[in-house]
């Protein structure tokens, strides 16, 4: 699995598709980034670290399946009309800039108080901006493990709730992990070790990598179909 160029495309009418074809490429570097970052770290021994990385890979290919399931739904319905701004809520999503457009409008500021251009300024005021909410995309990844394996939870989110103790500051990533005496766990069955936990719920995460390919083709796939609605050609590699 190698990397896939991304090209920007600025404002141009009519790139939908090749937008999102570059957005199932952000999705599948990003996870080959996280993949082998996840790697270095446990073989480093840096297992807080690991496990947050691990979270990473889980997230953003959730959030590529959320897009994917999105997209697919609207231009299924409408063809590309409006598909422009189903791609753009994905590829803009930013928490940062809505929490500016909230401040913007409770008067914490004011467009003036910083060096805004007149399009970002107009994009503030109008509050353009949109966030994807990741676990939105982390239940669709959960329902949909289990309508494929017919189980009543989900593997997945077991794991993500695992990891997600481990990157957050609680009793398992602190006492836990630090005072060593404390991984020993006594069950019925003998005992057991937090460490080993942790190490299996990483490795777990990062198991995700293994459907990025299919879940970038299948991305790709919509992007191209899309711009052919568009009346555009993609050449394919």
């Amino acid at each position: 699995m190698k990397k896939r160029e991304v090209v920007y495309y600025g404002n141009k009418p009519n790139t939908a598709g090749l937008l999102f074809i570059n957005y199932a490429s952000m999705v599948l570097n990003r996870n080959i980034d996280l993949f082998d970052d996840v790697m270095f770290m446990l073989n480093a021994k840096r297992m807080s670290s690991a496990c947050i990385l691990s979270r990473c890979v889980m997230e953003t290919h959730a959030v590529g399946m959320f897009a994917l399931v999105e997209l697919n739904k609207h231009v299924q319905k409408h063809g590309a009309s409006g598909a422009g701004e189903r791609v753009l809520r994905f590829i803009n999503s930013s928490r940062l800039k809505v929490e500016e457009q909230k401040r913007l409008k409770e008067g914490k500021f004011t467009v003036d108080d910083y060096h805004f251009t007149e399009e970002a300024k107009a994009r503030m005021e109008k509050e353009t901006a949109q966030s994807v909410h990741v676990l939105n995309a982390m239940r669709l990844l959960f329902e949909f493990e289990m309508e494929q394996t017919g189980q009543k939870e989900s593997s997945f989110e077991i794991t993500y709730n695992g990891l997600s103790e481990w990157v957050h500051p609680s009793q398992t990533s602190l006492m836990h992990r630090y005072a060593i005496e404390t991984q020993r766990i006594e069950t019925s069955l003998g005992a057991v070790s937090l460490d080993a936990r942790m190490k299996f719920e990483c490795a777990e995460g990062i198991k995700l990598i293994q459907q990025c390919g299919h879940l970038h083709r299948d991305m790709m796939n919509l992007g191209v179909q899309l711009h052919e609605l568009e009346g555009g050609i993609v050449h394919r590699e």
